[in-house]
């Protein structure tokens, strides 16, 4: 500590302030005469390069009590929180994960071993909000050590995601094409040697239904096969009966009542059995020539 005592020193001499007119006016032409700023700079910049072990291990102890009080604080603005328990063997299980954004969230429950997982379900139904859960739990897991559910057993993982695409108007490039090049930048760093999560939020919406299941399906049987855990949503149904032998169907599902469309935002297992689509329309107010399907 001897060190930055000196250092303090140094600092106070360069920049003392007074308030007495004299002593400033006196303190102004010392500082011209004898140049007392400029040799106090290079004194530091001295000081520093012959201390510059001692000083990063100040600035790396001061920035570890900043970070740990940051996530002590965090976890306690959280409703519940657990520390992540690593494991060597492929896999991730949560229990009762909420996303930490929302005012009120509808926790779920996930287990993924060998098989990807295949979410459906109809519009706002939550499947969404589900992925991104998963990922930051993922996330900050791995670098804060804090998890917004009740449990949380996992091997490490390398998370790659594409979610929430967009056309690129400046570089001229459209929604699909947007879509292929997030998805093969996902293809090029896949290996065996590290798991990686890999989270999908609607593959190929951008084109036809034909050419989308295609591509759709041989993407998530390629990545299956080399590593990955695969998180993907869809409004492809045909998908859960293509996939069944790779993945596991989950969906999330609405009731038509009094109030229009309700969701419980909870995850039930296999494919999806309801739509909402034309009910959505009608309950915004669309002309029944358009929304009636008798």
């Amino acid at each position: 500590m001897g060190e930055v005592r000196e250092f303090t020193k140094i600092v106070r001499f360069v920049g003392v302030e007074t308030t007495d007119p004299f002593m400033h006016m006196f303190q102004q032409y010392f500082t011209i005469f004898f140049l007392a700023e400029v040799r106090g700079f290079y004194r530091a910049l001295e000081f520093i390069e012959d201390n510059r072990e001692v000083l990063q291990d100040l600035f790396m102890a001061v920035g570890e009590v900043d970070a740990l009080q940051s996530v002590a604080s965090y976890r306690d603005s959280l409703e519940y929180y657990c520390e992540p328990y690593f494991v060597r063997k492929r896999g991730l299980q949560l229990e009762e994960a909420y996303h930490p954004l929302l005012s009120d969230p509808i926790p779920n429950s996930i287990v993924a071993k060998e098989r990807g997982l295949l979410i459906t379900g109809s519009n706002m139904s939550g499947k969404s909000t589900f992925l991104r859960t998963m990922g930051l739990n993922v996330l900050m897991a791995q670098t804060i050590g804090t998890c917004t559910s009740k449990s949380y057993q996992a091997c490490p993982v390398r998370l790659l995601t594409s979610i929430g695409r967009s056309d690129n108007v400046v570089e001229g490039k459209s929604y699909y094409l947007e879509e292929a090049l997030s998805v093969l930048r996902i293809l090029e760093v896949i290996n065996d040697d590290t798991t990686t999560l890999v989270i999908f939020d609607e593959l190929y919406r951008g084109t036809n239904s034909e050419e989308r299941i295609f591509a759709a399906q041989r993407v998530l049987e390629y990545l299956v096969c080399r590593n990955s855990l695969v998180f993907v949503a869809t409004h492809d149904l045909e998908l859960t009966s293509l996939l069944a032998n790779s993945y596991t169907s989950l969906h999330f599902s609405e009731r038509v009542g009094q109030l229009g469309l309700e969701f419980d935002y909870k995850l039930k297992k296999g494919p999806a059995t309801t739509k909402n689509a034309i009910a959505l329309l009608r309950y915004l107010g669309y002309p029944k020539e358009i929304t009636d399907q008798s």
